[in-house]
């Protein structure tokens, strides 16, 4: 079975910097093939609302 190195979660990483404190990351997708682990993510930034506004 073929285990991740970490380098290969240092783009997620990247990308959940980048999107800010608000962002929210979201498995979409999880399957075995041939004794592999498959994971895909979904990063989302929610829109900030001042409530202060109004």
């Amino acid at each position: 079975m073929a285990h991740p190195w970490p380098d290969h979660f240092y783009p997620l990483q990247v990308a959940m910097g980048a999107a800010g404190d608000d962002a929210e990351a979201k498995l979409v997708h999880r399957s075995w093939t041939e004794d592999q682990l498959f994971r895909h993510f979904n990063i989302e930034v929610r829109p900030h609302v001042n409530s202060l506004s109004n």
